[in-house]
């Protein structure tokens, strides 16, 4: 079974907008700088691994 984590970190508060035509831009709403990265998970038998990219 593989899980994506897609952790969200913003300087600022946590209020986001996504008014964006396409629906795939988040920005937050007070501006300040933000970052989204992800880390993928793979279970497997005897426990898990990390794949990064």
């Amino acid at each position: 079974m593989r899980f994506a984590i897609e952790p969200i970190v913003n300087a600022g508060a946590h209020d986001v907008d996504i008014s964006d035509l396409n629906g795939w831009i988040v920005r937050t709403k007070d501006g300040k700088p933000s970052v989204q990265w992800e880390v993928q998970l793979v279970v497997i038998e005897d426990g898990y691994e990390l794949l990064f990219r």
